[in-house]
């Protein structure tokens, strides 16, 4: 009996441990969501703020969403980090010369442009909502960035023409608001979808 009872207090003590370790990690879960940040879904227009000195800059931790479907993402310190295009559509849109040389502010390098991240000729936005410090050399014809945009507008080109799927992850170091590159996910229509890691810097 005595070894009855003593098993028993065992399976005891191992329950509530058990359960101690349940609640302690319910708890450390519960405060894991805590701090995973909630995206807010925003009305185009209303993501870009005033910020220091009264310049542009995008609402931190926001969702946007173009008239043709394009969804943004951005971070804590208003970086996109996110971009998701479901069907690019082939359509120049206006473009922001202003906005294009001051991407990237304190942090943009000497040979950047203000690259598109869903290029003007697909209807991409032309102000800082679209608009990262890209180096040129791979932004420009013959660049890695610049033969990959091509490769979509000559599958939109197709008579018909075939449907391009589009995610692209800009990634940062530190607060810098010039990404060190940049991780790009597509499918073009009857195609494997295609992952490309290109290096913000000459040569990709």
């Amino acid at each position: 009996m005595k070894d009855v009872l003593r098993k028993y207090d065992l399976n005891l003590s191992s329950g509530r441990r058990g359960a101690d370790d349940i609640i302690g990690g319910s708890s450390k879960v519960a405060n894991y969501l805590d701090e995973v940040p909630k995206i807010k879904e925003v009305p185009y227009g209303e993501h870009i703020i005033k910020g220091k000195g009264g310049r542009k800059e995008l609402a931190p931790h926001t969702r946007y969403v173009t008239e043709d479907g394009y969804k943004y993402t951005t971070d804590k310190l208003g970086r996109v980090v996110d971009v998701e295009a479901d069907s690019l559509v082939l359509k120049a849109a206006e473009r922001n010369e202003g906005m294009q040389k001051v991407a990237g502010r304190e942090d943009r390098l000497l040979d950047d442009d203000g690259g598109h991240l869903i290029g003007s000729q697909f209807n991409g936005p032309g102000d800082i909502d679209n608009l990262v410090a890209q180096n040129r050399q791979i932004n420009r014809s013959g660049g890695k960035w610049y033969e990959m945009e091509q490769e979509w507008a000559n599958a939109l080109k197709e008579t018909p023409p075939r449907k391009v799927s589009v995610k692209i992850e800009p990634q940062y170091s530190g607060e810098s608001l010039r990404p060190d590159k940049f991780k790009v996910i597509y499918q073009v229509e009857g195609e494997r979808s295609v992952t490309k890691r290109i290096t913000n810097k000459a040569g990709g």
